[in-house]
C-alpha cells in the first residue's frame, strides 16, 4: 500500500477564484470592479505565499485562473463603467453630438444594461 500524502491547495486559491468568477458575472456593474480588485488581491497573496513553500501545496494553476479571471472581470467592469458614463453623458445632453435627438436610441440601449 502506497503512502499518498495530498498536499492542499495553495493559500486564498479558492477565494481568488471565486471572485474572478463573480467579477466575471458581475462585469458590468461595480461589483464587478469590487470582486476584481479583491480576487487579485488575494491571488497575490496566495502567490507569494506559494512561492514561499512550493513543496507544501498542489500547484499555483488555481491562483493562476483567479488571477486571470480578476483581471478579465475588472477590464468588464472599466468597459461596462466607461459605457454608463457616456450613456448617461448623452442623456443629460442630447444634443451636443448632432442636430438629432439620440435620447431615445441611447436611452434604448441603456436600459437593457
Amino acid at each position: 500500500m502506497t503512502d499518498q500524502i495530498q498536499k492542499q491547495n495553495a493559500p486564498y486559491a479558492v477565494a481568488a477564484l471565486v471572485l474572478g468568477i463573480c467579477s466575471i458575472v458581475f462585469g458590468c456593474m461595480i461589483v464587478g470592479l469590487v470582486c476584481g480588485i479583491v480576487g487579485l488581491v488575494l491571488a497575490k497573496k496566495g502567490t507569494e505565499a506559494y512561492n514561499a513553500a512550493p513543496d507544501q501545496y498542489a500547484g499555483d494553476g488555481m491562483l493562476n485562473a483567479g488571477k486571470i479571471t480578476s483581471i478579465i472581470g475588472i477590464i468588464l467592469s472599466a468597459l461596462g463603467i466607461v459605457y454608463w458614463v457616456i450613456c448617461v453623458s448623452d442623456v443629460i445632453e442630447p444634443n451636443r453630438h448632432s442636430q438629432k435627438n439620440p435620447t431615445v436610441e441611447v436611452g434604448f440601449f441603456c436600459a437593457f444594461l
